[in-house]
């Protein structure tokens, strides 16, 4: 092997060493976002919705890329309702974009239950408000190669 196929080869290796630290540098940092996302969503639960700690609810993410599948998360005690998140996390896979990388946090309840939509969309609103005004760098580190 010459020089110029040699440096081409040390090239290429730096670079797939550079795509393989940024991607897991990214999916480290949306798994630590969509946690917080969780962990923000029930802080103003607790406070704002405490039929809902009464009644017992699901709770879970998912992280996609471009439709498929990356990884979930479920939260909670209660098996039926972590089932519940869970069928609801699958059903949103097919109404979530195509198109690049897209996590959703969302809730399940008792469907025994009467719940005002309006009213619950509350805490996903302040869940929101307390992770954008995050620092984001808590969660995406710098990597090196």
């Amino acid at each position: 092997m010459g020089y110029v196929e040699d440096n081409a080869n040390k090239i290429n290796a730096a670079f797939e060493r550079l795509r393989s630290a940024a991607e897991l540098s990214f999916l480290t940092g949306m798994k630590a976002v969509l946690d917080a996302g969780v962990e923000y969503c029930l802080q103003e639960h607790d406070d704002l919705h405490q039929r809902h700690a009464e009644e017992g609810d699901g709770y879970g993410w998912i992280l996609l890329h471009n439709g498929r599948e990356i990884e979930r998360k479920l939260y909670g005690t209660d098996s039926e309702l972590m089932s519940n998140a869970n069928n609801a996390l699958s059903y949103v896979i097919g109404r979530a974009s195509n198109s690049g990388w897209v996590g959703i946090v969302l809730a399940t309840v008792k469907p025994v239950t009467y719940f005002n939509a309006l009213y619950e969309f509350i805490p996903m609103r302040a869940g929101i408000r307390d992770l954008k005004s995050d620092d984001f760098s808590r969660y995406f580190k710098a990597f090196s190669v």
